[in-house]
C-alpha cells in the first residue's frame, strides 16, 4: 500500500483548519516534506499519512474524500465531503483516501490509526484529534471522524509525493537503469528480427 503525506494547519486563534499539500525538498539524499504556514495568526501544523488518492481499486473499507477549497480565499478549506466519482480530478479539491471505520481495514487492521474529527462553521472547518468541538456554533461534519496514519506507522509502507493533486513515484536509481537496459535490449532484438526477416526474402 502506498501512502502520501498531507498537512493540516490549524489557526488556533480563529479555530479554523486547512488541508494542504506539503512542499518537497531533498537533504542528504533524503526526501524532506515541509508544511508551509499560510494563516496570519499563530497556527499548529501536523503531518498525517493517507492512501494515494489515485490508487484503484480503492481499498476495501476506505473512502475517497475531498477537502473542498475556496479559490477566492487563498485556497482555504471550506468543507469535507466524499468524492463519488473516483476519476474526477477537481482542482478545487484536495483528494485523499482514508478509512471511515478502522475495523474495516482488512489486512492492515494491525496498524494503528488515529481519528480526525471534522467540525463545520459557515465556510470553514476545524480538525482535531479529539471529539471536543471548539465552541457551540460548530457542527460535526457528517463524515467525521476519518482515520489516518501518524508518522510512527509509515515505515511499513511506500511513501509517494504529491504534485498538483496527482502522485509521482520516486523510483530507486537502479530501477531506472534496469528500465533503460531493457528498453535498449528490446530495440536491439527488434533490429535482429528485422534483419533476419530481410535475409530470408
Amino acid at each position: 500500500m502506498n501512502l502520501v503525506p498531507i498537512c493540516i494547519e490549524t489557526d488556533t486563534y480563529n479555530n479554523q483548519s486547512n488541508f494542504k499539500y506539503p512542499i518537497k525538498s531533498r537533504k542528504e539524499n533524503k526526501d524532506i516534506f515541509n508544511c508551509i504556514r499560510s494563516f496570519e495568526y499563530p497556527s499548529q501544523i501536523r503531518t498525517y499519512y493517507i492512501i494515494d488518492p489515485d490508487r484503484r481499486p480503492i481499498p476495501y473499507g476506505s473512502v475517497l474524500y475531498c477537502a473542498e477549497l475556496d479559490n477566492n480565499r487563498d485556497k482555504q478549506t471550506i468543507d469535507l465531503k466524499t468524492e463519488y466519482d473516483p476519476y474526477n480530478v477537481d482542482s478545487e479539491c484536495i483528494r485523499f483516501i482514508a478509512w471511515k471505520n478502522p475495523q474495516s481495514m482488512g489486512e492492515y487492521k494491525n496498524y494503528q490509526l488515529i481519528p480526525l474529527y471534522i467540525f463545520n462553521r459557515g465556510n470553514s472547518i476545524f480538525v482535531s484529534e479529539t471529539d471536543s468541538k471548539p465552541s457551540d456554533d460548530y457542527i460535526e461534519n457528517e463524515y467525521s471522524p476519518i482515520f489516518v496514519f501518524k508518522k510512527k506507522e509509515i515505515e511499513h509502507f511506500n511513501i509517494l509525493n504529491f504534485k498538483k493533486g496527482n502522485i509521482i513515484v520516486n523510483f530507486p536509481s537502479y530501477v531506472l537503469v534496469l528500465i533503460v537496459i531493457i528498453f535498449f535490449l528490446f530495440l536491439f532484438r527488434k533490429k535482429e528480427l528485422i534483419r533476419d526477416s530481410d535475409s530470408k526474402k
